[in-house]
C-alpha cells in the first residue's frame, strides 16, 4: 500500500487534538499544520478534510454507521480517521482505490486492530451514494432542515445550507491605526499581518456592521460608546479603524464582556493594533449596573451563529432548537438591562451573526412592547440576516428613544 501522506496524518491529529481538548477544529487547524511542518499544498488539503469533515459530519456518520449491517463499534479516533476517508469518497471525486487504501492506512496508524473494519466500512462506501434528504446530504440536523424551511421557505433553504457548506472567504482589512510595512498578500500573509497587528480579519457583513457604527457617530458628532459583547475585540478595532479613516473622533470607548479569557485576547489585540479603550469591563450584561451613560450602545449580542456555518460548520451537529429561543432570552435580557445606560438622545445598534427571527426581529419585537423598551422605537434595519455566496449572514437594527 501506497505510504499515508502528511496532509491526512495532519487532518486526523487536528480532530483528535481538537476533540480531546473540548475546541473546534477548524479554529486549530492551521497551528497543527505549522506543527506538523506541512508545506503549501499539503497544508491547503489538510485544512479542505477537517473542514469537510466537520462540515458534513452527520452525513458521514450516518453512512458509516450505514455501511454494514450492525452499527459498528470503534473507538473515537477511529471513526474519525473513517470520516476523513468518508469524506474524501463522497465530495473530493477522488479515485476510490487511493482514497480507501489511505483510508485504511490512517486507521491502522492509531489502532492497527480496526484495519479489517476499516476496510469492510471504505469498500462499502466507496459503492454507495449520498443520502436522499436534502439536510442530512449537507450536514444538517433534520430538525435544522425543517427549521430553516419554516423560516426561509424550501428553496431558499436549500440554498442557504449549500452555501454554508462552502469555504469561507478570507476577508481582511487593513488597520487604519497601524498600516503594515509591506503589503499584505495571500491568506497566509493576512494571517501574519493579523497578529502582528497590521490587519483585522473579519465577514465583509461583520465589516458593514462595524462601518455603519462608525459613519452613525460621525454623522450624529457622537463622543461616547458601550460596546457590549466585545468578546476579543474583532469589531471594537473594526469601528476604531473605521472611525479613524473617516474622521469620526471617539472620545470614550468602553467594552464590556462576560469572559476574562476573551477579554485578555481583547487586551492582546489592543496591545498589537494601538486602539484606545477608557474601560475594559468584565462583568454580565443582563444584570450589570453602568456608572454612565452613553451616545451610542452597539451591542453584539451572543448567539447561535446560524449565519456564520460556513465559518463555523460545528455549530450545526451541536445546536438544538431549544438553544434559539434560550439564546433569544438571553439577547432580550441584555437588550433590557444596558439600554438603560443610554443617553436621552443616543442610538443602540443591536447586532447577531443568527438566521432565527426569534434572535433577530424577534427580540426587537419583544423588547419594543417591554417595559423597558416602549420608550424606544425602531429606527431602521441596518442589514438583514442574509448568507450570500461572499458574506455570512450578519443582522443589525438601529433603536433609539422616541
Amino acid at each position: 500500500m501506497a505510504k499515508l501522506t502528511d496532509a491526512r496524518k495532519c487532518a486526523l491529529k487536528s480532530l483528535i487534538y481538537a476533540r480531546e481538548r473540548q475546541v473546534y477544529p477548524t479554529e486549530i487547524v492551521y497551528e497543527v499544520c505549522d506543527g506538523c511542518g506541512l508545506n503549501e499544498t499539503d497544508r491547503a488539503f489538510c485544512v479542505n478534510l477537517v473542514r469537510g469533515v466537520v462540515s458534513y459530519q452527520l452525513c458521514l456518520d450516518y453512512v458509516i454507521d450505514n455501511a454494514l449491517d450492525k452499527k459498528p463499534k470503534m473507538s473515537s479516533s477511529v471513526r474519525d480517521a473513517l470520516r476523513i476517508s468518508v469524506y474524501e469518497l463522497l465530495f473530493l471525486n477522488k479515485e476510490a482505490y487511493a482514497s480507501v487504501s489511505q483510508g485504511i492506512e490512517l486507521v491502522k496508524s492509531i489502532a492497527s486492530h480496526a484495519a479489517g473494519l476499516a476496510s469492510a466500512i471504505l469498500h462499502k462506501v466507496s459503492k454507495v451514494c449520498l443520502p436522499d434528504n436534502f439536510a442530512l446530504r449537507h450536514g444538517f440536523p433534520e430538525w435544522l432542515g425543517d427549521y430553516l424551511s419554516e423560516l426561509l421557505g424550501k428553496d431558499s433553504a436549500e440554498l442557504f445550507m449549500a452555501l454554508s457548506c462552502d469555504n469561507p472567504k478570507l476577508q481582511f482589512v487593513s488597520n487604519f491605526l497601524k498600516p503594515p510595512k509591506t503589503p499584505v498578500l495571500g491568506i497566509q500573509g493576512a494571517i501574519e499581518a493579523s497578529h502582528a497587528g497590521n490587519a483585522i480579519i473579519a465577514d465583509k457583513s461583520a465589516q458593514a456592521i462595524a462601518e455603519e457604527v462608525a459613519l452613525a457617530m460621525k454623522q450624529f458628532g457622537r463622543k461616547t460608546l458601550l460596546e457590549v459583547g466585545a468578546g476579543r475585540g474583532t469589531k471594537t478595532a473594526l469601528i476604531q479603524s473605521f472611525a479613524a479613516s473617516i474622521g469620526a473622533k471617539i472620545q470614550t470607548h468602553d467594552v464590556l464582556d462576560n469572559s476574562s479569557a476573551r477579554l485578555d485576547k481583547l487586551k492582546e489585540r489592543q496591545n498589537n493594533c494601538g486602539f484606545e479603550l477608557r474601560d475594559i469591563i468584565c462583568g454580565d450584561a443582563t444584570n450589570i449596573l453602568l456608572g454612565c451613560k452613553y451616545d451610542f450602545i452597539f451591542i453584539d449580542a451572543p448567539c447561535t451563529g446560524l449565519g456564520t456555518l460556513r465559518r463555523h460548520p460545528e455549530i450545526k451537529s451541536r445546536i438544538t432548537r431549544e438553544n434559539i429561543y434560550e439564546t433569544a432570552k438571553l439577547q432580550l435580557d441584555i437588550l433590557n438591562n444596558v439600554s438603560k445606560a443610554l443617553d436621552s438622545d443616543g442610538l443602540i445598534f443591536y447586532s447577531t451573526c443568527s438566521v432565527a427571527r426569534e434572535e433577530n426581529e424577534g427580540v426587537i419585537d419583544s423588547f419594543l412592547s417591554s417595559g423597558a423598551g416602549k420608550n424606544f422605537e425602531l429606527d431602521h434595519i441596518v442589514r438583514r440576516a442574509k448568507l450570500t455566496n461572499v458574506t455570512d449572514a450578519h443582522f443589525c437594527a438601529c433603536l433609539k428613544r422616541r
